[in-house]
Protein backbone atom coordinates (compact mmCIF):
# COMPACT_ATOMS: atom_id res chain seq x y z
CA UNK A 1 0.00 0.00 0.00
CA UNK A 2 2.71 2.50 0.61
CA UNK A 3 4.21 2.65 -2.84
CA UNK A 4 0.31 3.24 -4.29
CA UNK A 5 -0.16 5.98 -1.24
CA UNK A 6 3.33 7.29 -2.57
CA UNK A 7 1.84 7.24 -5.99
CA UNK A 8 -1.45 8.80 -5.19
CA UNK A 9 0.46 11.52 -3.22
CA UNK A 10 2.58 12.43 -6.35
CA UNK A 11 -0.18 12.32 -8.80
CA UNK A 12 -2.26 15.20 -6.31
CA UNK A 13 0.88 17.39 -6.14
CA UNK A 14 1.41 17.00 -9.64
CA UNK A 15 -1.07 19.33 -11.31
CA UNK A 16 -4.96 20.69 -10.43
CA UNK A 17 -7.60 18.61 -12.08
CA UNK A 18 -10.80 19.08 -11.30
CA UNK A 19 -11.64 15.71 -12.33
CA UNK A 20 -8.89 13.61 -11.40
CA UNK A 21 -7.27 15.43 -8.38
CA UNK A 22 -10.41 14.61 -6.51
CA UNK A 23 -10.24 10.80 -7.54
CA UNK A 24 -6.51 10.91 -6.23
CA UNK A 25 -7.02 12.40 -2.88
CA UNK A 26 -10.25 9.98 -2.38
CA UNK A 27 -7.78 6.74 -3.31
CA UNK A 28 -5.42 8.73 -0.57
CA UNK A 29 -8.01 8.99 2.16
CA UNK A 30 -8.83 5.08 1.48
CA UNK A 31 -5.61 3.89 1.69
CA UNK A 32 -5.05 5.98 4.96
CA UNK A 33 -8.55 4.21 6.41
CA UNK A 34 -6.61 0.49 5.64
CA UNK A 35 -3.74 1.72 7.31
CA UNK A 36 -5.57 3.20 10.66
CA UNK A 37 -4.71 6.55 9.91
CA UNK A 38 -7.90 8.16 10.48
CA UNK A 39 -6.45 11.85 10.76
CA UNK A 40 -4.74 11.72 7.51
CA UNK A 41 -7.86 9.87 5.78
CA UNK A 42 -10.15 12.75 7.15
CA UNK A 43 -7.54 15.78 5.55
CA UNK A 44 -7.65 14.27 1.89
CA UNK A 45 -12.04 13.90 2.16
CA UNK A 46 -11.71 17.33 3.96
CA UNK A 47 -9.28 18.79 0.68
CA UNK A 48 -12.29 17.76 -1.84
CA UNK A 49 -15.07 19.10 -0.03
CA UNK A 50 -13.13 21.87 0.11
CA UNK A 51 -11.63 22.50 -2.96
CA UNK A 52 -13.83 20.16 -5.20
CA UNK A 53 -17.11 20.30 -3.96
CA UNK A 54 -19.06 20.35 -7.45
CA UNK A 55 -17.05 17.13 -8.66
CA UNK A 56 -18.91 13.45 -8.57
CA UNK A 57 -16.49 12.65 -5.97
CA UNK A 58 -17.32 15.85 -4.02
CA UNK A 59 -20.69 15.98 -4.01
CA UNK A 60 -20.60 12.20 -2.37
CA UNK A 61 -17.74 12.47 0.14
CA UNK A 62 -19.56 13.49 3.63
CA UNK A 63 -20.25 10.40 4.06
CA UNK A 64 -16.40 9.50 4.03
CA UNK A 65 -15.56 12.00 6.35
CA UNK A 66 -18.84 10.82 8.83
CA UNK A 67 -17.11 7.24 8.87
CA UNK A 68 -13.68 8.41 9.20
CA UNK A 69 -15.01 10.95 12.11
CA UNK A 70 -16.93 7.76 13.58
CA UNK A 71 -13.89 5.93 13.68
CA UNK A 72 -11.38 8.21 15.14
Amino acid sequence: FDSAMKYYKKAVGESENDFLTPYYLKKVGLLNERNGNFAEARKAYQEIQDNYPDSPIGRDIEKYITRVAAKS
